[in-house]
This record gives structure tokens, sequence and C-alpha cells, in this order.
């Protein structure tokens, strides 16, 4: 069985959401992010619901990746805000109406790690083989140097 895939404006959200529990899809299977850094300087946020029968629907939006903001649906959806609380950590979006504390990041930390333009610290403090950081030039073109 595939999941039906609605992609709403950030707009409308909520409604949309709200919409699909009216519908039957009551159990939240996954809230995420996807940076889609190279594709557009947006946050793609995705909400995965299933009904009684093990049917699904995913809604997707976009955010702006700066100032990103999105409706919480956690009054909607039971479970919703341990979800949201993640992607406002790794993403840096905010919910409004939601829960603004930290869910697994430590207070004080800078940054929204899952991002694809944030440098890790492991990567700082010690030569790191394979992929590249943001700005970094190629492996290969360091090699032929």
């Amino acid at each position: 069985m595939t999941d039906q895939v609605v992609r709403v404006p950030a707009e409308t959200w909520l409604a949309e959401v709200t919409r699909s529990v009216a519908e039957g899809f009551t159990h939240v299977d996954w809230l995420g992010s996807a940076d889609e850094i190279g594709r557009s300087d947006d946050l793609r946020i995705v909400v995965r619901l299933l009904d009684a029968a093990g049917a699904g629907v995913r809604l997707e939006t976009l955010v702006p990746r700066d100032g990103g903001t999105l409706a919480s649906v956690r009054h909607v959806l039971a479970g919703a805000a341990w979800h949201e609380r993640d992607v406002s950590d790794f993403f840096g979006v905010t919910f409004d109406g939601g829960d603004p504390r930290p869910l697994l990041l430590r207070p004080g930390v800078v940054g929204h790690p899952l991002r694809k333009d944030v440098v890790l610290a492991a990567r700082v403090t010690r030569p790191w083989p394979g992929g590249k950081e943001p700005g970094e030039e190629s492996a290969g073109a360091r090699r032929r140097m």
C-alpha cells in the first residue's frame, strides 16, 4: 500500500493535518524534517499519519531555513509535541503554539546539527576523511594541489 502524498502551503498546515485526522488518520507515525539545501533555501517538514487499517497519508510543507515557523499540531495529534521539539532542536524550526523546551540538545548548544550548512564539531577538531563541509572544496581538488 502506497501513502498518499499531499503537499500543502505552510499557511494551511494545521488545517490540512486537522482534515486528515477527521478523515481517520489519527496515528502519528513520524514527524520530521529534511534540509532542502542545494534545491532551495527551505526545510521540508513531513508528517506521516496512519489510520486504523494501516493506510497512510504523508503531508509535506516547506518553511524558510532562516526563521522558519509552522503552526503546531500537538493539540490535534497526540504525541506530535515530541516530534516537533526534535525538529526544533535539530533543524531550528519554530512551532507556533508548540512546546519550546529543548528535547535532546543541552541548553546553550549553538546551531542545529542536522542542517546541512552546519559544520560538525568533530570535523573542526581533527581531519575528517570523506565528505566535505559546506564551503570546502572537493577532496579531489585538494589532492591535485
